[in-house]
């Protein structure tokens, strides 16, 4: 056959085989976006902290925020299902008695697993942040209840990702009756056991300050009855807010215990205090960590140069001990979630990498035996090294541990590929 002629029908078939990736992954892709999509409907509606105005507001922040994950999934079913569906059909066979060898069709995949590539590191770099920025503004939004209240009785919520309950039992604009807050604070600083501490506040009276937020509130208590005791187990105890705002225990209760109280309490008997005024500060947001969800890449490539500048500059004066603190507080996490983006935006192209090779040795009859496989060797091959690397990552505060998601994927699809051209 001339090369000419070749050439054209190589062409051809490539705009044959492109049409068939890009009619299942479409919607594929979209049929994956609505089955998650309905989940975190549902999730967020079971969350106790949030209305359905915030329910709606959060929603439409999601599959973005989702899409890095989906879309390597969708494109390795649509690999197996268009490849193993070419194979079942024999009609790899005929293109390959007309001089069109099996490698030939796979670079539409490769050059689309080249494209998703693109798309997901812009999705990761740049989308996601400001997608969960949304979502996280949306359901906070729910605090603004705080700050409208009106006239009514008997309000209470409880905020779990937070990690304290509020009643209030008459409200008015400006002044709130009755109001009993409940926490547990994981760094007990009073008996040193490693125990939390149970604190309830109940103030007859008090007010919301004027410089409260909707990140942070501020509620300034008259009249307070403070009960103290400690936790039942560690495990139980939730999140709280005292991690962000002021570790330990507020200095306005520590001043009005005594060495009798303290050892009261490091008995298990619960103590109480009376406080004429006090102010409680609330943080409503989590633990701020640094994660691929808060910040985009430039902020994280930009904390970990300071990260590292920090430590030199430690290393130089001396201070071996704060040189490690600040690689292992914010070096290490910006290098393993800038690492798990690198991993995560190139997951397509690797993925091609292992399934191509696996669908075409198969050979089998149906295009549900390489689905099979193929997702078995993805798990195995692309996810099982994630995990393991992010696993290793985080126990040894070494972030270069997360590439193994990259290099073991390589190596493996290289392997393949070299026995699946031996066939």
């Amino acid at each position: 056959m001339p090369a000419a002629i070749l050439g054209a029908e190589m062409s051809t078939v490539s705009r044959y085989v492109l049409k068939k990736l890009l009619a299942t992954f479409v919607p594929t892709t979209l049929g994956l976006c609505f089955v998650f999509f309905v989940g975190a409907s549902f999730r967020l509606l079971r969350e106790e902290d949030l209305s359905l105005a915030q329910v709606a507001m959060a929603l439409p922040w999601v599959v973005p925020f989702l899409l890095p994950y989906l879309i390597p999934m969708a494109y390795m079913s649509t690999l197996t299902l268009v490849y193993g569906r070419l194979v079942a059909d024999n009609e790899v066979l005929a293109f390959g008695s007309l001089g069109i060898r099996a490698r030939t069709l796979c670079w539409p995949a490769l050059w689309l697993a080249l494209a998703l590539t693109l798309v997901c590191s812009w999705l990761t770099a740049q989308v996601v942040p400001y997608c969960h920025q949304q979502k996280q503004m949306a359901a906070r939004a729910v605090f603004q209840q705080l700050f409208h209240l009106g006239h009514g009785e008997h309000w209470s919520r409880t905020f779990s990702s937070q990690g304290f309950d509020l009643y209030v039992r008459r409200y008015r604009p400006g002044q709130l009756e009755g109001i009993v807050i409940h926490y547990v604070l994981r760094k007990n600083d009073l008996t040193g056991d490693g125990r939390g501490l149970s604190t309830q506040l109940v103030a007859k009276s008090g007010r919301i300050a004027e410089h409260s937020e909707t990140q942070r509130l501020v509620l300034v208590l008259e009249d307070v009855t403070v009960t103290l005791a400690l936790a039942a187990d560690p495990k139980d105890m939730p999140t709280g807010y005292e991690e962000v705002d002021k570790p330990g225990t507020p200095p306005e209760i520590k001043e009005e215990l005594g060495e009798e109280e303290r050892s009261r309490l490091a008995s298990d008997e619960p103590i109480r205090l009376h406080l004429e005024r006090y102010e409680q500060a609330i943080a409503l947001g989590g633990v701020r960590r640094i994660k691929e969800t808060d910040y985009g890449s430039g902020d994280l490539l930009r904390a970990r140069h300071m990260a590292q500048a920090r430590a030199g500059l430690a290393a130089l004066t001396g201070g071996l001990t704060s040189s490690l603190t600040a690689m292992d507080d914010r070096d290490t996490e910006a290098g393993m979630e800038l690492a798990m983006r690198g991993v995560l935006s190139l997951a397509a192209l690797l993925i091609t990498l292992i399934v191509l090779p696996v669908t075409l040795m198969l050979r089998a009859r149906s295009p549900l035996v390489p689905f099979g496989l193929g997702l078995a060797a993805t798990a195995t091959l692309f996810f099982g090294p994630v995990l393991l690397g992010r696993s290793l990552a985080d126990s040894t505060h070494i972030s270069d541990f997360v590439y193994l998601g990259i290099l073991i994927p390589l190596l493996a699809g290289a392997a393949l590929s070299w026995l699946a051209a031996r066939r």
